[in-house]
This record gives structure tokens, C-alpha cells and sequence, in this order.
């Protein structure tokens, strides 16, 4: 099976604290990798380098076979790498369909006929209704983002995320806050993306149930350096793992 990402030695020094520090992971293609750790362990770091937000101080990035060290982030969401947006900042206003028509057309790069496109393009329209019946939002078509529940903007960011036709999401803490039937969407949801958009996942997550049932290999960060990565069951056995991050609970 190809990688879909690689990372080499990837390094970020701010001032004189080295948030990540020599960094090497392979993802590879059509899989469902987490990324997990404590607090501060440079996870976060991580995915702003992959995703062109921050340039690595040392170190390289490859996806789908191309270096994409420093290069700026939407260059690399065109390569196929998206992040799940943030919806509290884009289109709050805007209707849970028309969020995704103007994803869809700022994709296709329609600047010179944007409201244009925006508002008559039946194929925009089409493919919008697509995502989000994927995503599972169809009965909120009409509803504006804004007022959507926690899980539904989630929802909604992954839809946002998959406007941009990627080849791999990265997704951060995506069960955050969410009540367990809404993490229990959530984690069908990225498992049936992953498989009917034969998508490769990487994602960090806090809830150790999320991470041992729907990944298939797990990276443990610890200040700022790959701890051990493997199998679910491998880690969750691992002493190291238990003592620096699941704690005393791990054990029982």
C-alpha cells in the first residue's frame, strides 16, 4: 500500500522550545491514522506544518509523492489535503446548503463569476446536496449554520472539508464536546467516508474509545517526539503509553 504522507525528521523550534522534534510518520493510503498524546505534546504543531499553516524550521513533508515543505496552505488543500474548517468563522450565516455552494465554487476557482456561479450553477448545487446527504445533514438544508447543534457544525465542517475534494482529511479533536450519540455519528461518519470516498484520515483525539475502535495505526506524542506508534491493541497495552499519557485509569 503507497504513502499518502510522509514526514522526515520534521522539526519546529519556536524561540529556544522545540514544540515537535524530529518528527518521521508514514500514512498511508485509504487508512484511518490517529495521532494521539497529552497536553502539549506537539500534536497541534504537527498538523499546522502538514497543512502549510506553519513552515517546519528543519525537516520535510511529502504528499502523494511531492514535497510539500513550506509550501503555502492552499496550495496544498489543491493537492488534496484538506483540514476540516471552523465554521464559527465562515459562513455562520449562511444556510447548511449555501455554506456549501460557496466551498464548492471557491474551489473551482470562479472569482470573476462568483455570485454568478454561486447562485445559478446546477451542477454547484448538485454536488453541494451530495456532501451533505453524506454527511448526514439533509433535513438542515435549509437551516442557517449558525444555529446548528455542536455535532451537526462538526458535521458540517467535515462537509466543508470534503467540498474540496481531497484525497486525505485531517481532522482535530472532531468528537470534542460532543454528547456520546453524537460521537457515536461522528465516528460512523469518518468511517464511511474513509471507505465510500476511499479517503486516507489522520486525526488527534482526546477520547482513548474513539482512537482504539476506528484506527487502524496510532502515533503516541510525547513532548514533541514520537513515543511508540502501532496497532490499537498494541498501544493500548503498552506501559509506556499508560504511564504518560492514559494515566492510572489505563490500567484498570
Amino acid at each position: 500500500m503507497a504513502q499518502m504522507l510522509e514526514t522526515d525528521a520534521l522539526t519546529k523550534v519556536f524561540g529556544g522550545f522545540c514544540a515537535v522534534d524530529r518528527v518521521t510518520l508514514a500514512v498511508k493510503e485509504g487508512t484511518i491514522h490517529s495521532v494521539i498524546g497529552p497536553n502539549g505534546a506537539g500534536k497541534s504543531t504537527l498538523f499546522k506544518m502538514l497543512t502549510g499553516t506553519l513552515a517546519p524550521t528543519s525537516g520535510r513533508v511529502r504528499f502523494a509523492g511531492h514535497d510539500i515543505t513550506g509550501e503555502p496552505a492552499h496550495l496544498i488543500t489543491r493537492r488534496g489535503l484538506a483540514q476540516s474548517f471552523q465554521i464559527t468563522t465562515i459562513f455562520p450565516r449562511l444556510s447548511v446548503l449555501d455554506s456549501l455552494k460557496m466551498a464548492i465554487v471557491a474551489r473551482l476557482g470562479r472569482s470573476a463569476d462568483f455570485l454568478t456561479s454561486f447562485q445559478d450553477s446546477g451542477a454547484v448545487c448538485d454536488e453541494a446536496l451530495e456532501i451533505i446527504e453524506q454527511v448526514g445533514l439533509a433535513y438542515l438544508a435549509a437551516a442557517q449554520a449558525s444555529t446548528l447543534s455542536h455535532g451537526d457544525q462538526r458535521a458540517l465542517e467535515v462537509a466543508l472539508a470534503l467540498a474540496t475534494k481531497p484525497r486525505m482529511v485531517l481532522l482535530d479533536e472532531p468528537t470534542a464536546g460532543m454528547s456520546p450519540w453524537e460521537t457515536r455519528r461522528m465516528v460512523n461518519l469518518v468511517r464511511g467516508l474513509a471507505q465510500s470516498r476511499n479517503l486516507t484520515v489522520l486525526f488527534c483525539e482526546h477520547d482513548m474509545d474513539v482512537v482504539f475502535e476506528i484506527s487502524e495505526l496510532v502515533t503516541v506524542m510525547h513532548q514533541g517526539r514520537v513515543l511508540i506508534e502501532g496497532p490499537p491493541d498494541e498501544v493500548r497495552r503498552n506501559e509506556q503509553v499508560a504511564e504518560v499519557y492514559l494515566g492510572s485509569e489505563a490500567r484498570g
